[in-house]
């Protein structure tokens, strides 16, 4: 299979599958106001998913590792939008915990084998690959919210139906060419393995605390953001759910800019500069009381944050060459998943002490992960 159209291939897969992510915490609003929820029990369920996610995908990353399944793309796509879609249809709190779940183990399924595809495609591009790969994410979790909003227009909670359409289409385009995409993972395993390059589980452990920071702030940012603006800034559920659509645009615009100039300066360089200047926007977009700075203010946050996405990627795959797989599970499972894990401790915060408390911890978190880009080991030139 060509390279590059492997790339799109797997940056379709990754909009299809994200664009559960991005509708979840954008149907937040509605069912706390048809349900009555807490911020915290509607947090809850960003946690339901990213917990799943967070305990599979790493196995099915070492599944990956040992026998190439680029199937798993078109199951995880698939089973991410069924189980979203089902929230829309039940009344229990608990049944719906249990398709967020469901959701989340197709968001398993995608990423390790996803991420590890893009990285053989990419060639000695990796940041330009990763960016591609990513950008789907980006363009998934924007497309996500608009679905939400014009699925509750048209047929209220029964809307989330939509991601079924949007996932089932993509499926059967990854499904149909599931032959070349298993050729080019066999090839691009043997290529690695003859390289001789070995795994540096020292150096992957460090690389991974920028990419924990970077989670939990880009997911305290998408879950409370929308939470923000109605209850601070007093505008309506529908803006607020769509000022996801427009952080995520802009994600995909740093996420485009991000991986390329790794490629240029380096990797690490990209991930230090960005997180220097993430940790102050996020606080003065906390004490911000003026709308339309607000929206200039998460402009530059989400451009910011997407830039070090691709860059800590391809760090965290360059320290683990012959288990991409493992390294892909682990960093869009276990590290990625940590924002979701974190949502409910952001949640209770904002109930005992308001949003505004909640957004200065998310700070605090963007601090931490500066400082621990330092210890990150810098790619040779």
């Amino acid at each position: 299979m060509n390279q590059k159209r492997a790339q799109y291939l797997t940056m379709l897969g990754h909009l299809s599958t994200d664009i559960n992510q991005g509708a979840l915490p954008a149907l937040l609003p509605f069912l706390i106001s048809a349900h009555g929820f807490s911020y915290a029990e509607a947090a809850f369920f960003v946690l339901a998913s990213n917990m799943v996610s967070a305990v599979v995908q790493p196995v099915f990353g070492w599944l990956g590792d040992r026998v190439s399944k680029p199937w798993f793309m078109g199951a995880g796509v698939l089973l991410a939008s069924a189980g979203f879609a089902g929230i829309g249809f039940v009344e229990s709190y608990y049944a719906m915990l249990a398709l967020a779940c469901a959701s989340g183990i197709g968001v398993a399924l995608f990423h390790p084998e996803g991420g590890r595809l893009a990285n053989l495609a990419a060639g000695k591009t990796k940041g330009k690959g990763i960016s591609i790969f990513s950008v789907g994410g980006n363009l998934g979790f924007s497309i996500g919210p608009v679905l939400v909003v014009v699925g509750m227009a048209l047929f209220g909670l029964k809307g989330t139906v939509l991601t079924l359409v949007t996932g089932g289409i993509a499926s059967a385009i990854i499904f149909s060419q599931n032959r070349g995409l298993s050729e080019l993972s066999r090839q691009g395993s043997e290529s690695v393995q003859q390289s001789g390059e070995q795994d540096d589980v020292r150096g992957f452990v460090i690389a991974l605390i920028p990419v924990f920071m970077r989670s939990i702030v880009y997911f305290a940012q998408v879950t409370f953001i929308p939470l923000f603006l109605i209850n601070v800034l007093g505008v309506s559920e529908s803006i607020s759910s769509l000022a996801i659509t427009f952080f995520a645009l802009i994600a995909a615009i740093g996420t485009i800019i991000g991986g390329p100039l790794g490629d240029r300066i380096g990797y690490v360089r990209v991930m230090v500069t960005a997180f220097l200047c993430l940790a102050p926007l996020v606080v003065l977009f906390a004490l911000n009381r003026i709308l339309p700075l607000a929206f200039i203010l998460m402009a530059m946050m989400s451009l910011i944050t997407a830039m070090i996405t691709p860059c800590s990627t391809v760090t965290t795959q360059r320290f683990l060459p012959q288990h991409l797989g493992t390294a892909s599970g682990i960093t869009f499972g276990v590290a990625v998943s940590m924002g979701g894990i974190m949502s409910p401790v952001f949640g209770a915060i904002g109930d005992a002490f308001g949003l505004t408390a909640s957004m200065l911890i998310v700070g605090a978190m963007a601090a931490v992960g500066s400082a621990g880009t330092f210890f990150v080991p810098k790619e040779k030139r």
